[in-house]
């Protein structure tokens, strides 16, 4: 039975010292819809902004992604066509763009694909026309910094 306590008692303090981001809305356009939004938590007292979505002024996403406690961006960013389709999305590590990338036509077909490693271009890409066949293939070097 002391067990079963114990291990209540650890999930709860797991449960509510995952502090949840508030929302804010920090522009809005005259028609009063969002224009950026940014998820701040609070840590030692201070405010930090660790995420952020931009929306189209008829209120669709324009963008959304998350900082490091630096304000860097970090993970994944992504940003949208006006129509809401997908324009392009990547990884960031430590504010630059690190690993896949991709970029999609209006359409919602895939334009290009490829690899970042400390916000260089590197490794496979490959450039799609807007019927989807390949433009181009190419393998692109590491550079070391």
């Amino acid at each position: 039975m002391k067990g079963i306590k114990f291990l209540v008692l650890l999930a709860s303090i797991a449960l509510f010292s995952c502090a949840k981001p508030e929302r804010v809305v920090v522009e809005t356009f005259e028609n009063n819809n969002p224009k950026l939004v940014e998820y701040v938590l609070e840590k030692d007292g201070e405010k930090i902004t660790v995420g952020q979505e931009q929306y189209y002024e008829e209120g669709t996403m324009k963008s959304k992604g998350d900082f490091d406690e630096l304000g860097n961006r970090d993970g994944r960013w992504e940003y949208y066509f006006n129509n809401g389709k997908l324009w392009s999305v990547g990884e960031y590590k430590n504010g630059e763009m690190h690993g896949i990338k991709e970029v999609y036509w209006p359409d919602g077909q895939l334009r290009y694909i490829g690899q970042f490693t400390n916000n260089e271009k590197s490794g496979h890409w490959i450039f799609y026309n807007p019927d989807g066949s390949i433009l181009k293939d190419m393998e692109l070097d590491v550079k070391s910094k």
